[in-house]
């Protein structure tokens, strides 16, 4: 039993010693090594040393899955039928004459070292029958176990599926700050606020899996309020009612003195390729004595040489350098000698193929025993591929700023969509209300039609914003299937049956009736019923209307022409653009919102096709578009 083990078994010991509760402690292998007086008079144990060192894993009453689940450190509740004879109730006041009695048994693991390791087992049992009088009891228990909790010096942090922290122990409340406010830790507040802001994505990455069963463990540094702490960290989930995962502990212990026994091992070692082989770094020594350099095969490697392949002087080194960097790394040279300091910086370098890669370096002195400065090692670490994620994080940021901007001005125009709808609504709702029984009922009736109309408006415009919405959350699911593509513009054509047939429109059709498409039905369906509504409204009376399709290598493209009013050649390069939307009333005023274009290209990039247009005004417009045939 390692001392940590020890430490918290032997706090257990204490909190059960005068339970109430019937009590076992086994050790991490299973040896039984505490039982209470509860314990030995219920089960009529004269002295502890008989049953001492029994082992948990042989107990017949525990299946093989109970013990496989404690064994993986999973709490566990049963009830047990005990065959015994005379035994006593845990009020300690009557006696149970019986051969059978049924006892509810909670096997609690503990974990308190490490969440990864298993520190022992506790076990308590109620007899059925007094269950209730126990509630008190085993909230009192729990507070034992949280004030044993607070005694380790370990953090202790309870966070739920949205990242909210719940509960933490003392230590955490003296370790653990906020990285922006610089306070202390606290509950309802937002886990990540205490994580560097560069980690929180990788850690929700490596977090996430947690909530489905699995462990997390890695070593992080964190902000203890004056200086920085490394801490080794497990995250593990924990279980609820049914076995249902709640949320996670986060449990870690400060490694930092063990940090910085490994960084003092780095920076006195006599050995230096000793060093930069465990270190996996390439380093170089400066040695005041005699003022020469000592280069590493690693440190020439670095710059994409061979070892000694160069000659060791400080000019061979600049050469790699950019001369931007020359005084930058010569000042922080010079402040390691002066001031007897280490320094950490970064530089820019160019490797022997021309290369451009960053470096991290960081300069130690060494000194002798009359504190003088014997030599300075140099250790560089190669971070170009994190400078190039943070560019590439930069260039996301600035991506994702633009496209929240293009998101704000599309939503301030839907709102002013919207009004000019409502107004109407509102206004017609005013006029009936306060004039109903003057009007009409022919002026009732047109009313009506234009309460009716403005609904309408309305509703299609939430429609549309609704589908967007989906398209954008990805939670549209495209799904292929034959279509017939004659059958399907004969369907669509028919919906604008009536409208054609009033402005008295022209149809042509070239479509292959054999033709059959493999796609998305509804996705190919909206984009037709789209841009033959759009043909419709915008050519006049007598006007003409042409569908085509053709199949090139493995893409059918599909046209729809038509001689109508056409687009105003300003407003052409904004027809798709999602900051940017046009809409115009059609030859009789049909109206629309101007999303529908916009819908049909983001269905159809989603299904790897796309659409494209030509427009004249006064003239008429052709838009096309094309999907993979199968």
């Amino acid at each position: 039993m390692t001392s940590s083990e020890n430490k918290t078994l032997t706090s257990l010991f204490k909190v059960y010693e005068s339970s109430l509760v019937s009590t076992e402690i086994y050790n991490a292998e299973g040896e039984l090594v505490f039982a209470n007086k509860v314990y030995l008079d219920l089960f009529d144990i004269k002295d502890f040393n008989e049953v001492k060192g029994n082992n948990l894993f042989n107990n017949p009453n525990y299946s093989d899955e109970v013990k496989d689940r404690i064994r993986i450190g999973l709490n566990h509740e049963l009830d047990i039928f005990y065959n015994l004879g005379k035994i006593k109730t845990t009020n300690l006041n009557d006696t149970l004459e019986t051969r059978k009695a049924v006892f509810k048994t909670f096997i609690t693991v503990i974990k308190a070292s490490s969440q990864d390791k298993v520190d022992g087992y506790v076990i308590n049992i109620l007899d059925c029958m007094n269950i209730d009088s126990f509630k008190n009891i085993f909230e009192s228990s729990d507070r034992n176990m949280k004030e044993i909790i607070n005694s380790i010096d370990q953090n202790f942090i309870f966070i739920d599926k949205n990242f909210k922290i719940k509960s933490f122990n003392d230590y955490s409340a003296r370790n653990i700050f906020n990285l922006r406010t610089k306070e202390p830790i606290k509950e309802n507040t937002d886990f990540f606020d205490y994580a560097a802001p560069s980690k929180i994505d990788e850690f929700k990455e490596k977090i996430l899996p947690v909530f489905e069963g699995k462990k997390f463990k890695h070593i992080e540094k964190i902000n203890s309020g004056k200086d920085a702490r490394w801490f080794e960290s497990t995250y593990a989930p924990v279980y609820g009612i049914n076995n249902k995962i709640i949320g996670i502990v986060y449990n870690s212990y400060d490694i930092t003195l063990q940090k910085r026994n490994e960084e003092a091992l780095i920076e006195v070692s006599a050995n230096v390729s000793l060093t930069a082989r465990i270190a996996k770094i390439a380093n170089f020594v400066w040695y005041e004595k005699g003022d020469f350099f000592y280069w590493s095969d690693d440190f020439f490697r670095f710059f994409g040489l061979e070892p000694y392949e160069i000659e060791i002087t400080m000019e061979s080194f600049n050469d790699f350098l950019f001369p931007e960097n020359y005084d930058f790394i010569k000042d922080n040279f010079h402040r390691v000698r002066k001031e007897k300091i280490v320094s950490d910086f970064e530089f820019k370098f160019r490797k022997k193929n021309g290369e451009i890669g960053y470096a991290r370096s960081v300069a130690s002195p060494l000194f002798d025993s009359n504190g003088n400065i014997e030599k300075i090692i140099v250790l560089l670490q190669d971070i170009t591929s994190i400078k190039i994620n943070e560019d590439k994080l930069t260039e996301y940021s600035k991506i994702l700023e633009n496209e929240n901007k293009a998101k704000d001005k599309y939503f301030s125009i839907i709102a002013h969509d919207l009004r000019s709808p409502f107004t109407g609504l509102i206004g017609l709702t005013e006029v009936l209300s306060t004039n109903l029984d003057y009007l009409s009922s022919e002026e009732i009736k047109e009313i009506a039609t234009e309460l009716h109309k403005s609904a309408k408006n309305i509703y299609n415009l939430l429609n549309s914003l609704l589908e967007w919405s989906r398209i954008q959350r990805g939670k549209i699911k495209y799904q292929k299937v034959e279509i017939p593509f004659l059958y399907l513009v004969e369907k669509v054509l028919d919906i604008f049956k009536n409208n054609i047939e009033i402005k008295n429109i022209k149809l042509i059709k070239t479509v292959n009736p054999d033709m059959i498409i493999n796609s998305d039905s509804y996705v190919l369906e909206l984009v037709l019923r789209n841009l033959i509504s759009n043909a419709v409204k915008f050519v006049d009376y007598g006007g003409i209307i042409e569908i085509s399709s053709e199949l090139k290598d493995s893409l059918v493209f599909v046209s729809v022409k038509d001689n109508g009013i056409g687009i105003p050649e300003k407003e052409v390069e904004n027809i798709f653009k999602l900051d940017k939307i046009f809409t115009r009333k059609g030859t009789t005023g049909e109206t629309g919102n101007g999303l529908g274009l916009l819908l049909c290209k983001e269905h159809l990039e989603r299904i790897g096709g796309n659409i494209y247009f030509s427009s004249i005004e006064d003239k008429g417009s052709v838009f096309t578009f094309f999907v993979p045939k199968d």
